[in-house]
């Protein structure tokens, strides 16, 4: 929000103030790791280790903003959540208090629920046909059943399945290559024209980032050349000619920097075109007939990941991705992987979006008979 309020001029300054304060509340109450903090540079997440700290001034400042929310005639959180709030506020202060009196070195407020217990009996009452009231004869024989579930769980797998499921994976590989041929083919028929703003690339960028550092972690050599062929530095400026309207990474990366408190990762120039190939090459897809096509296939993700090998070649072949850094090490399957990651990303939201319409669709059809 912040960045479209400097860089769009969105009047969103009431919103941005209210979800950070709900945000704080938010990280203040669910810290579960000692180390997460740190991790993600925010001290909202550290862990209490002091009656002193300055949150605990924080939830104080809360329950009082709620009780004079509560005591206005405006419209906000019904009564019963405005007092489970107030009262959160005020047992996580006192707990605090009370567990540093018994020595403890920090407490971490997320560990303040009942979820694993909640979810284990969800596991009860599912195992007892859909039963809310369990009785302890089903609870013991609900248990037994996990355990030898437990026990069976790796059962049946051998040596010949291992063999029969590489050689189907060898015949679908094949089978994927030549669908990807003729998808490829309708592609450069498609006569629809994607256009993206200077907000579009922004998070490009920042997706790429993102798919950068997890393929970093996964380097088995982490030498620097293979480093940099997926990173860059913050300042470095990264100039694409593969579209006109991606020359200059100048507002693309400023929404990353915005939000970056150190630990965000800035993709190199390949990783951003790949990112920026993959989303265009996904969006084409989403039409109709190229989407059955894609999803008939066993692996759309594999496929997806030849569409895209074999793209980057046709576009031009001297200038593919490096195969191997300058110290020999292999870089091909970490290229794959990208694709792998931004074809997760793009599938995750096209599988929202159609959720969403399909929702709103049912909405219409209930305002419909209510209206009668």
């Amino acid at each position: 929000m912040e960045f479209y309020i400097d860089n769009e001029n969105k009047q969103w300054h009431d919103t941005l103030k209210f979800l950070r304060l709900i945000r704080q509340f938010w990280n203040i109450l669910n810290v579960r790791s000692p180390r997460v903090g740190e991790m993600k540079r925010d001290v909202n997440l550290l862990p209490f280790t002091s009656v002193s700290d300055d949150r605990l001034t924080f939830l104080r400042q809360f329950t009082t903003f709620l009780v004079n929310w509560r005591d206005t005639s405006l419209a906000g959180l019904s009564k019963e959540t405005n007092e489970a709030a107030q009262q959160t506020c005020r047992t996580v202060i006192e707990l605090i208090f009370y567990l540093k009196s018994k020595g403890f070195k920090y407490i971490l407020t997320g560990l303040f629920q009942s979820d694993p217990l909640e979810k284990r009996f969800g596991i009860y009452r599912q195992m007892s046909g859909s039963n809310y009231f369990v009785s302890v004869r089903q609870i013991f024989e609900s248990e037994r059943k996990l355990k030898i579930q437990s026990l069976l769980k790796y059962h049946g797998f051998n040596t010949l399945n291992s063999l029969e499921s590489l050689d189907e994976i060898h015949e679908q590989s094949i089978t994927s290559l030549e669908k990807a041929a003729e998808i490829i083919s309708l592609l450069s028929r498609s006569e629809s024209i994607l256009r993206h703003d200077e907000s579009d690339f922004a998070i490009f960028y920042y997706i790429a980032g993102y798919a950068s550092r997890v393929v970093i972690r996964r380097l088995r050599e982490k030498c620097t050349d293979c480093v940099m062929h997926f990173t860059s530095d913050i300042d470095d400026k990264i100039s694409l000619e593969f579209e006109a309207e991606c020359t200059s990474s100048a507002l693309s990366a400023e929404f990353t920097r915005n939000i970056d408190r150190g630990g965000l990762c800035h993709p190199s120039e390949s990783v951003f075109f790949l990112c920026n190939l993959c989303t265009k090459a996904f969006q084409h897809l989403t039409e109709k007939h190229l989407m059955n096509k894609l999803l008939d296939d066993r692996n759309p993700r594999q496929l997806f990941v030849e569409i895209i090998t074999a793209t980057i070649i046709a576009l031009d072949p001297d200038t593919s991705l490096d195969p191997a850094c300058e110290a020999g090490h292999d870089l091909n399957k970490y290229w794959r992987q990208l694709i792998v990651i931004f074809f997760n990303c793009l599938s995750k939201k096209f599988v929202k979006s159609l959720t969403l319409s399909s929702g709103s669709a049912s909405s219409s059809t209930k305002l419909k008979k209510l209206r009668g």
